[in-house]
């Protein structure tokens, strides 16, 4: 049993590029990954990419909030159960 415990205790690296989120915006998005993931996160501007590093349970959580937080603006209004004002300062729009 300690063995398995070893094993998910691995850390992987993914990197996340962004499309639909500008580069000023992604200094918020690793701040949202490291808060709620609990991930370590490195961004490089140029490529508006994030490197994470993580157990890959925790990977697989910054993945869906990388997913869900990379959209475009107007499909992130559209969503019922997001504001107006979070899903703008999420994305780095005015």
């Amino acid at each position: 049993m300690a063995w398995a415990q070893t094993s998910s205790m691995q850390n992987v690296e993914r990197m996340f590029h962004f499309t639909d989120t500008p580069a000023q915006a992604l200094p918020d998005v690793s701040k949202v990954l490291r808060t709620i993931a609990g991930v370590r996160a490195s961004i490089d501007d140029d490529a508006r990419t994030i490197t994470v590093n993580a157990p890959a349970d925790q990977s697989a959580v910054a993945e869906w909030l990388v997913h869900e937080l990379d959209q475009p603006l107007g499909e992130c209004l559209s969503r019922p159960y997001t504001s107006t004002a979070s899903c703008r300062s999420t994305l780095g729009a005015a």
